[in-house]
Parts: structure tokens; sequence; C-alpha cells
């Protein structure tokens, strides 16, 4: 992690953003944030998920807890889709029919490969 980090954040980042669930990235990346960076926690850390609250206060960076949906907001993420402002087809990793849907979800709870995007065909 740490070898990954020196080698793609050569300078100070600004945002990190969680989106899998792992506490230790988010520990990881804070000593590359800038000062007044912002950490994004939007991954599912479990009833375990603790993250110390002291050293993000070191560096005076944000912690934005997101949960949840609001229709508003859906409705704002379709419409960037729509218009090519976010991508999402690039954060598909794993294609599985869905008579595997089983080993699929082994994949995502063991992380044995990394693992982001996973979608069942029907």
């Amino acid at each position: 992690m740490e070898e990954y980090l020196q080698t793609h954040f050569t300078g100070k980042v600004q945002v990190a953003v969680d989106t899998v669930g792992r506490i230790d990235i988010l520990e990881a990346v804070q000593p590359y944030m800038r000062r007044f960076g912002h950490l994004v926690s939007a991954g599912f850390y479990g009833s375990a998920g603790l993250l110390a609250l002291q050293p993000p206060r070191y560096g005076e960076l944000t912690i934005d807890l997101v949960s949840g949906w609001k229709r508003e907001r859906m409705d704002e993420t379709l419409r960037m889709i729509a218009g090519g402002y976010l991508e999402t087809l690039p954060l598909i990793t794993h294609h599985f029919p869905v008579a595997q849907a089983a080993d699929a979800w082994k994949l995502i709870e063991s992380k044995a490969e990394p693992v982001l995007g996973v979608i069942l065909d029907w």
C-alpha cells in the first residue's frame, strides 16, 4: 500500500474517497492529504468498522460519512451519468452469470482479489 501511495500520489491529495469499506486505506492515505483535506467514507465496514478520529485532526481533515439516498440525489446522479459527467462502466471489475451469484458474493466478502463493481448477468 505504501509503495502504491508513494508512486501515485507525488503531491498532496485534497480528497480521498473509500467506496469499498477499507479503513486501512483511509488510514494509510492520511499522511498524503493536504491540510484541510477531505476524507469521504462511502463504503460498508460492518459492525466492526472503527476509524480513529485523532489522526485526521492532526492534518485538520474533514470526514464525510455518506449513507442512504434521497430521490433528488439519485436523480442528479442519473443525470450526471446520462450526460457523461460521471463514468460508471470503468468501475465494473467483474461479471458473473446469475447462476454464480454465490461465487460473486464470496469474492466481495473475501476480497481475494481487487473488486469494486460486480455485475450479475441475468
